[in-house]
């Protein structure tokens, strides 16, 4: 298996992340490793009451989360994924989420791995085509891209609560699919 100097960078990142234990993403044609120290932070409020010890809180042991995302109406761009564990920034604000970024992709699907801590996560997954990292919209509103939510709930005019779009995360394995819509 041959690992780009991006890809060992994620993997060793992901690996300090998960308290040590290794953090292997499922490596095939349309996965990649998901986790980066850019991308990623600990959520210090869930293990530390106070506050006022570590910036990062440690995991309280590693679950693995795949996500399959279905439905990509293109090869260009890559798998946007955002995982949020609250309603604070959800579901677009990227720097209030537990982890953001982007993962190669080819074909109709994607399937992104990614090892956390137990717990409640809402995840928006977009079909960034452009490589910017955010939603797109045209001049009345309407995304341009192709986006999905776990849970898959409906979409009309705004984008699902947090409530609706969360999901238990437990170990060891949890997986869940997420189907890409177009507007």
């Amino acid at each position: 298996m041959k690992l780009s100097f991006r890809s060992l960078t994620a993997l060793l990142a992901a690996t300090i992340l998960c308290g040590g234990q290794p953090a292997l993403a499922h490596l095939s044609p349309n996965t990649a490793p998901s986790v980066s120290p850019v991308h990623s932070r600990m959520d210090a409020r869930s293990s530390d009451p106070g506050g006022d010890s570590a910036q990062m809180a440690a995991p309280s042991g590693p679950c693995t989360l795949i996500i399959h995302v279905d439905g990509f109406r293109s090869q260009k761009g890559d798998a946007g994924i955002s995982l949020f564990t609250s309603a604070d920034g959800w579901p677009e604000n990227n720097d209030k989420a537990f982890f953001h970024g982007p993962n190669p992709f080819s074909g109709a699907s994607a399937t992104i791995t990614l090892h956390v801590p137990t717990g409640r996560y809402a995840i928006a997954a977009l079909a960034d085509t452009n490589g910017d990292h955010h939603m797109d919209r045209n001049i009345f509103g309407i995304p341009k891209k192709g986006f999905g939510f776990s849970n898959n709930p409906k979409v009309f005019l705004t984008a699902p609560s947090f409530d609706k779009a969360a999901l238990p995360v437990v170990c060891p394995v949890t997986q869940t699919t997420i189907h890409l819509l177009y507007r």
